[in-house]
């Protein structure tokens, strides 16, 4: 009976406290054997899980019958960033471009389909490509994300094959590598010694059944949450993910509405989007849930959230992009019913130092740029730095800040 309380008192500590341990010890050493405390206590590690807390999120409206305001109405500042194409320096089209990152005066560029990060100035100019392809040191075949690690002024990039990361410099030198024993699509870091990943549905033997492992920085699993959903069973690049934003890190599980405040192992649902009869049913199975998407509304793989403005993308038959103003709650979008100008504003958005950056389409909106290029520079007059006559094989970056609202 003794031992049976041991256990219970054990597997209630949530994580490894050292003192906490060593007066465990010294408490059950009296009462057990050693072998047996040392069982229970890798016992009561191997199975640490975070918690689910509960909570009021903010609702965020994008009911078709709510009303929402035009994104083009409220941008400011905006000014158009021609990438420069050439042998070296081409991307491979608007919607691969997973990630933008701005720092250091330069944009890193993630391309989801060649597997590339390429490095511009301020200007668009082309400087250098991070990283390169191939099996070796500070190579890869499979990039998933990549973000700016402010400890280290350096950007880190994850890696699915093989499974490791990478750090580089700003200058895209090599630094190191630590090879990982499991697969994620996205990751955040509370601290310089603490890692967040997001296993994506891809259940392994150390993921275990949890979608969410937290580690060290030697990617040691420390706990683990999140069930993985029962409905999904397939790893979803085009949706969700962990975001680490305006001092804080979310979670957004793939084709939920629900966007997760991370502290520690415990999260705890900050924000809901709410699409009215467009919401994914959440318990329809994935044979019937996914040739069927297009008569749902979800959010995509981007979040933006700064003391003003939380920003995303979302489909509605078509990529659109939102943003709701934390303090109002009113509701910007690039619904094209609004203001056809709005087409500019709807692929993928990033946040950049001190504004949104906008992946432009340049070659498939190149006729619309036409059309309505005298109402198109009358609005925004950076556009008048834009040839369009010209053929442009890579995107652009559209910068722009927002008006209150």
């Amino acid at each position: 009976m003794q031992q049976t309380a041991n256990l219970i008192i054990l597997r209630g500590t949530r994580l490894f406290d050292t003192k906490k341990i060593l007066s465990m010890y010294q408490f059950l050493t009296k009462r057990t054997t050693l072998p047996v405390f040392l069982l229970i206590l890798l016992f009561s590690c191997k199975d640490r899980k975070g918690y689910i807390a509960d909570g009021s999120p903010m609702i965020i409206n994008l009911d078709s019958a709510a009303t929402h305001f035009s994104l083009v109405s409220r941008v400011d500042c905006v000014n158009v960033v021609e990438i420069e194409a050439k042998d070296s320096s081409i991307i491979s089209d608007a919607t691969s471009v997973q990630r933008v990152i701005e720092n250091n005066g330069r944009y890193f560029i993630l391309d989801d389909k060649f597997m590339s990060i390429k490095a511009f100035d301020s200007t668009g100019k082309y400087l250098y490509n991070v990283g390169a392809l191939g099996m070796g040191r500070g190579e890869f075949v499979r990039i998933e994300e990549i973000a700016y690690f402010p400890p280290h002024r350096s950007l880190l990039v994850l890696c699915n094959r093989p499974t490791k990361m990478c750090e580089f410099t700003l200058d895209g030198h090599f630094i190191r590598e630590v090879n990982m024993g499991f697969w994620a699509t996205s990751f955040a870091f509370p601290s310089e010694n603490r890692r967040l990943f997001y296993v994506n549905q891809n259940k392994s033997e150390l993921s275990e059944d949890q979608n969410i492992l937290l580690t060290d920085s030697a990617y040691a699993i420390s706990s683990r949450m999140f069930d993985m959903p029962k409905h999904i069973r397939s790893t979803l690049k085009f949706s969700g993910g962990l975001y680490s934003e305006d001092g804080s890190i979310y979670f957004n599980p793939a084709l939920s509405g629900t966007y997760y405040l991370m502290s520690n192992d415990t999260a705890k649902p900050a924000f809901r989007v709410n699409y009215g009869s467009r919401n994914v049913p959440p318990d329809v199975t994935e044979l019937k849930l996914l040739p069927n998407l297009r008569k749902y509304e979800y959010q995509c793989g981007t979040f933006i959230k700064d003391k003003n403005y939380l920003g995303f993308n979302y489909f509605d038959r078509g990529e659109n992009a939102a943003f709701c103003n934390l303090h109002s709650g009113k509701v910007l979008t690039s619904d094209i019913k609004l203001d056809s100008l709005n087409l500019l504003f709807t692929n993928a958005v990033f946040e950049g130092r001190d504004k949104y950056i906008v992946v432009l389409d340049v070659k498939r909106l190149s006729g619309f740029i036409k059309r309505n290029y005298a109402l198109l520079i009358q609005r925004f007059p950076a556009f008048t730095h834009l040839n369009v006559d010209k053929v442009h094989p890579n995107p652009a970056l559209l910068t722009f800040k927002l008006k209150s609202i």
